[in-house]
């Protein structure tokens, strides 16, 4: 699901914040039973991604409970 860069906010999301990012969206996914190729899914890694932006992974662990 993360696998192209993003732009957003004038900030790049580099290799190893989707790295970051799809091991949070993983572990989300599993944890909230969200199959990886559904709507939720899509809306889940955009979420992600806008929060990650203004984050760390420890921070956005927190915001979304994990």
């Amino acid at each position: 699901m993360l696998t192209r860069l993003f732009q957003m906010n004038g900030r790049i999301i580099r290799p190893e914040d989707l790295r970051v990012l799809q091991s949070v969206f993983d572990d989300l996914c599993s944890a909230k039973g969200i199959e990886h190729d559904s709507v939720a899914a899509t809306d889940t890694a955009s979420f992600l991604i806008c929060v990650y932006q203004v984050t760390d992974e420890e921070r956005l662990r927190g915001v979304i409970g994990l």
